[in-house]
């Protein structure tokens, strides 16, 4: 059977789809809310558990909504009572709650967003996939146009925009 892990640059040891010999073919990468764990974002599990928290006059702060909103009561009730395992499970077959539902998600997540800026909230380099996956993208580019030649196309269904925010800035600082 093949190894799943290869030598990548430096001899950091990366799965064996992060190596430039995969990523010179086109590639498409499908990337969920766990990818945005290890730079301080929440799972959608999380999420829940941070909506639950909030009683209702805090949550009708967070979503800049009137305590008179029945929406917003709506869901407080629904967040309290929910067995989903998750803020997206809850939101998925509620349609009456699902659009106050998404602004709680996006109050929840600027604020992360707004913290995963600073480069010390980044994770230890054996966690840094992004980084992992720059150098790697990188490899063999001497410029933005190299770089532009990668056939790597990334699907993201996560909130957040780390993935653009880490990317962008890393390509300016190459």
């Amino acid at each position: 059977m093949a190894s799943l892990l290869q030598a990548g640059p430096a001899g950091r040891i990366l799965p064996r789809c992060l190596t430039a010999s995969v990523i010179r073919r086109s590639t498409v990468f499908i990337l969920g809310a766990g990818t945005s764990k290890p730079y301080g974002f929440s799972t959608g599990e999380q999420l829940l558990r941070e909506g639950r928290r909030l009683d209702q006059n805090n949550l009708f702060r967070k979503l800049h909504a009137p305590a008179s909103n029945d929406a917003a009561r709506a869901l407080h009730t629904s967040l309290q009572r929910t067995h989903d395992s998750s803020l997206d499970a809850l939101l998925e077959l509620r349609p009456d709650i699902t659009p106050i539902g998404k602004r709680l998600i996006a109050s929840l997540m600027l604020e992360l967003e707004f913290h995963a800026k600073d480069p010390g909230r980044y994770p230890e380099p054996q966690d840094d996939w992004l980084t992992l996956f720059f150098d790697e993208l990188a490899a063999d580019t001497a410029d933005l146009e190299g770089f532009a030649l990668n056939p790597v196309t990334l699907i993201t269904y996560n909130y957040d925009r780390l993935l653009e925010l880490r990317l962008l800035g890393a390509l300016a600082a190459h």
